[in-house]
């Protein structure tokens, strides 16, 4: 009997790991996504030149592709960050035609009946300026 409970509670992590959430371009409740006055790419490098904000400074991202898209999660500091931050984009997940592919997770949703993973990421695009 242990060993059917374990097999059933195995698939269903599986099946909760498996599922990425759901893609939204708005409406954005509570738009976490950094302000920035310059992208562009050095290589195989996103470099981000940050605008002055109040209170918060990035400090770098999690990467995530999903789908066709790659997703940067702000990493923020409360003291005053980097002049610039470069974001490494190189590896076999990530296309190389990744420029237009860019976007900042704005906002995101949690199910806690599955295992507080993201349900629904709301995303803002990244443009590159030069």
């Amino acid at each position: 009997m242990l060993h059917a409970v374990v097999a059933v509670a195995t698939v269903y992590l599986s099946a909760c790991a498996m599922r990425p959430p759901d893609i939204e371009d708005g409406p954005i409740k509570f738009d976490r996504s950094p302000a920035y006055a310059d992208y562009h790419r050095e290589g195989e490098v996103l470099v981000i030149k940050p605008r002055k904000q109040e209170h918060v400074w990035l400090a770098g991202a999690k990467v995530e592709v999903i789908g066709s898209g790659i997703y940067l999660t702000p990493i923020n500091i409360s003291s005053p960050g980097p002049s610039k931050v470069e974001i490494d984009l190189s590896g076999p997940e990530i296309p190389d035609d990744w420029e237009g592919r860019l976007f900042w997770v704005a906002s995101s949703e949690h199910d806690p009946k599955r295992l507080l993973q993201r349900t629904r990421i709301y995303r803002k695009p990244i443009q590159l300026t030069q």
